[in-house]
């Protein structure tokens, strides 16, 4: 997944959600992760350069907050990897 299209997925996540730091689920490599976003190299003021080759979403277990996260690199995220997290998952 590039960071444009990263931005744009969570653009329309965090609409829908009505928040900076929605739940989500990342389908990446075959692993799904579950969490609320923490923070994200896609967002405009996050960016080192725009020639920086990666990225990474970070997310917060949902349950222990900050305490655990988790990084997973934008490039391994698929073109649909990127999905609002809905409370019955």
């Amino acid at each position: 997944m590039t960071f444009d299209e990263c931005h744009e997925s969570l653009v329309q996540i965090r609409r829908r959600q009505g928040t900076r730091f929605p739940k989500i689920r990342v389908d990446c490599g075959g692993e799904v992760f579950r969490g609320r976003l923490s923070r994200t190299d896609s967002d405009p003021e996050h960016r080192a350069a725009p020639i920086a080759p990666r990225g990474a979403l970070v997310l917060e277990d949902l349950k222990h907050g900050r305490a655990r996260s988790t990084v997973v690199p934008l490039d391994r995220i698929g073109p649909d990897g990127l999905r609002p997290l809905d409370d019955a998952e």
